[in-house]
């Protein structure tokens, strides 16, 4: 995390709008990945 974190490591607008809203993101990843592993058991997603 050090590197995402150092205001010296350039793109520094990505960075705080990652830190500004890393709580809502993570949620929708993890909302994301249980939908997807849901819809893994549909035969017309695992073909």
């Amino acid at each position: 995390m050090g590197l995402l974190t150092d205001p010296r490591a350039g793109n520094v607008k990505m960075i705080k709008f990652l830190l500004q809203w890393e709580r809502c993101l993570c949620f929708f990843m993890y909302i994301s990945g249980i939908v997807w592993m849901a819809m893994l058991a549909s035969p017309m997603f695992n073909d």
